[in-house]
């Protein structure tokens, strides 16, 4: 043990780390800077993944001795306050991470068709549009004029087509990209201000995004996946931010993951062993309750019924270190016809989301939230470097809601990450917009200045996936 820590940082980093996760040194420069296509492209390929057994691994060393721990996994500075060689390191792979994790969301998603559909011209030529901006903006790629108009087989929109194709400089669209990607990337002094708000360590920030890409989560966030209409009930597998074969429906099975129809206080001692819970829970059940160190990510379906009252919902509770909290509200009863007592729920439970229950919290989730205003007061917002709010299609009164149109969502943003001296942690903001042209919501120029806004302050923003799913859903009626 004591050779081990006798070890130089130095072999560490280069040898031992770098053959638990790979070529991560490779990238050091660019990383730190500006993150050219070629980079890019290349981190897209997968060159740099792991699994979860390595680092299980690198976990496990920890474990030596508190000294070697300090070393290579507690201290991000010298005692002259500058990064140390170990805090550098783990900051690299930390944003090529996040960066694998961006283009994970692109493996279901690439080849879009936007233009398929029972559309006339105009709204054929609107969707190709919007099909342009997406992959223009958040992939660093274009469609071809042929591909879009072969979709659509309107020959009438053709030479729209071409003709816009004709006007497409890539060299823009890559150095667009490039620019967005480099927002993507914790800084020195981003990581400095996360670690004000959160008290998280380099190496946590690390762990949390690993995690996420080596147990393969991102598909399973909401911002991924269809939003369900306001008549068909969630079920709580659509929820497991873990994989099914990694997670348990039983208690004490050795999953990563649990499962819980029903969240009780009886469960706790045995959900200290998790990584991650899904509980699907009567509003108001959860109260006053002390979570364990070990669960990091947490996905809450809360069920709404009629004969509920409004309760403080997680009021008194404590999630000492939660990273990642989703929360889906389940309509069964229609609650949202009364929208009155549906924000009361919303804003109730929007207002229990305090930096005193999540004191770590850098990733939220917030599916078929409506109350923008409510969600704009949320006491955790400058400290998230992700934020997705899915709200859908149906809305109160069991009507399309109309959040961008309305001017909700820039109202919104205009009252925390686009107020002039925001002092946030941002890095990925996804919104959730109706795109199909025929009950378009958010107008692809309210979409274009959601982009420029966000890029103007260095954070990427997104177009949910799960806003072109559900248009994939609708597309043939």
């Amino acid at each position: 043990m004591n050779h081990l820590c006798q070890l130089p940082d130095e072999l560490w980093l280069s040898h031992i780390f770098e053959y638990l996760l790979g070529p991560v040194s490779k990238y050091k420069d660019e990383v730190e800077k500006w993150l050219f296509i070629r980079t890019l492209r290349e981190i897209q390929a997968k060159i740099f993944k792991f699994d979860f057994d390595n680092l299980k691994g690198i976990n496990s060393l920890s474990c030596i001795c508190s000294d070697l721990r300090n070393r290579l996994f507690v201290s991000d500075f010298d005692n002259l306050g500058d990064f140390t060689v170990v805090g550098n390191f783990w900051l690299n792979v930390s944003n090529l991470v996040e960066l694998t994790n961006y283009f994970t969301r692109f493996e279901d998603f690439s080849g879009l068709y936007l233009t398929y559909g029972d559309l006339y011209d105009h709204e054929a030529l609107n969707m190709a549009l919007i099909q342009t901006t997406l992959e223009n903006i958040e992939m660093g790629i274009q469609s071809s004029a042929s591909s879009m108009a072969n979709t659509c087989i309107k020959a009438d929109i053709y030479n729209d087509l071409y003709e816009m194709e004709a006007k497409t400089v890539m060299s823009n669209i890559e150095t667009d990209f490039e620019e967005r990607m480099s927002h993507m990337i914790t800084s020195k002094s981003k990581y400095l201000k996360i670690r004000e708000k959160t008290g998280i360590s380099v190496y946590e920030l690390f762990v949390y995004k690993a995690h996420i890409m080596s147990l393969e989560m991102v598909p399973n966030f909401d911002s991924e996946k269809r939003v369900e209409s306001y008549y068909l009930s969630y079920h709580n597998n659509e929820h497991t931010l873990l994989s099914l074969q990694l997670s348990s429906k039983k208690l004490g099975e050795g999953c990563l993951g649990l499962i819980l129809d029903e969240f009780n206080e009886q469960d706790l001692e045995i959900c200290k062993k998790y990584l991650s819970i899904t509980a699907v829970t009567i509003w108001s059940t959860i109260t006053s309750v002390n979570f364990s160190n070990s669960l990091q990510y947490l996905s809450l379906v809360i069920t709404l019924q009629e004969y509920n009252e409004v309760n403080d919902m997680l009021q008194g509770c404590h999630f000492p270190n939660l990273k990642l909290l989703s929360i889906a509200l389940e309509d069964e009863e229609h609650i949202s016809r009364d929208k009155e007592r549906y924000m009361l729920i919303e804003k109730n439970l929007l207002e229990n989301i305090k930096k005193s229950t999540f004191p770590k919290i850098i990733h939220l989730s917030l599916k078929r939230f409506f109350d923008y205003e409510s969600i704009s007061k949320i006491e955790v917002l400058d400290q998230l470097i992700c934020l997705e709010l899915i709200s859908g299609y149906w809305g109160y009164n069991e009507e399309q809601i109309f959040v961008w149109k309305d001017g909700q969502v820039m109202q919104m943003l205009n009252d925390t990450y686009f107020k002039e001296g925001s002092d946030n942690c941002m890095q990925l903001l996804i919104i959730y917009n109706t795109i199909d042209t025929r009950w378009i919501d958010g107008e692809l120029e309210l979409m274009e200045n959601f982009y420029n806004n966000c890029k103007e302050r260095c954070f990427a923003g997104s177009i949910s996936h799960s806003s072109v799913k559900e248009y994939y859903s609708n597309c043939n009626e």
